[in-house]
């Protein structure tokens, strides 16, 4: 049988700032150097996406259209009314339902 999975090795991941973990990767390396700490970078930081919406024209735009519009389950909803056909097939059936008791 060919080998032909990569090895799986427990490796470590060194921050900009030294931190370090362990983790298992297929990297073939045995550290793991990165450029940008994931942890405090604004695109994958509540801050940064907060940041980046307000510096947005276009959704600064779409919050002032929509931004008080409600989506709850509270607000009351209208009763389907059947067609005609079909109150008049309903009508039509209770009436022989009737007859025969």
């Amino acid at each position: 049988m060919k080998d032909i999975h990569p090895k799986y090795n427990k490796i470590t991941v060194q921050f900009p700032k030294g931190d370090t973990f362990e983790t298992y990767s297929t990297y073939s390396e045995e550290k793991l150097f990165l450029d940008v700490d994931f942890r405090k970078h604004p695109a994958w930081t509540k801050k940064g996406v907060a940041s980046a919406n307000e510096s947005n024209a276009n959704v600064t735009k779409f919050n002032q259209k929509f931004g008080n519009m409600s989506f709850s389950s509270t607000v009351a909803k209208k009763p389907i009314s059947a067609s005609p056909v079909a109150e008049e097939v309903k009508k039509d059936y209770t009436d022989t339902e009737t007859k025969s008791e």
